[in-house]
This record gives C-alpha cells, sequence and structure tokens, in this order.
C-alpha cells in the first residue's frame, strides 16, 4: 500500500540529491580549474564572509522548505479527498 503523497516525497529526495551531486561536482571543477592564488583568494573570501553565507543559505533553505511545505499541503494532500 502507498502512502498518500509517497511519490512527492520521493521527487523532492532526488531533487535533493542532484543538488549536492551538482555542488560538489561545481567544488571538483573550481578546485581543478582555478590558480592556486586563485583558490586561495576564493578561500580568505569566503572565511572572511562565511556568517553572512550561511546566513543567506539558511534563509533561502527556509523559503524552500516554506514553499514545498505549501505546495504538498494545499496540491497533493487533498488529492485523495478529491478521488473519493
Amino acid at each position: 500500500m502507498k502512502l498518500p503523497g509517497s511519490k512527492f516525497w520521493g521527487i523532492i529526495a532526488l531533487s535533493f540529491a542532484s543538488l549536492l551531486v551538482i555542488t560538489a561536482s561545481s567544488a571538483v571543477w573550481l578546485k581543478f580549474e582555478l590558480s592556486t592564488e586563485e583558490l586561495d583568494y576564493l578561500i580568505r573570501l569566503l572565511e572572511r564572509f562565511i556568517g553572512p553565507v550561511l546566513i543567506v543559505a539558511f534563509l533561502f533553505l527556509a523559503v524552500c522548505i516554506w514553499s514545498l511545505e505549501s505546495v504538498y499541503r494545499d496540491y497533493i494532500r487533498p488529492i485523495p479527498k478529491l478521488a473519493g
């Protein structure tokens, strides 16, 4: 027996895994494409501004989670009620 919305959460998990693969491959690509001086500069820049970067990342994550939850609540969860 399938749970209602299980396909939705599978798509969410696949999207999250895809984002992780894209992020990791971008980091590897940057490491091999940048010179040592450019990589050091980028690392120093990220170390200096790690707080704002993390705040923006968490806010972006919160907005994404809120959006997905509202889509699930308004569109996915009512489907069995409409079918029955």
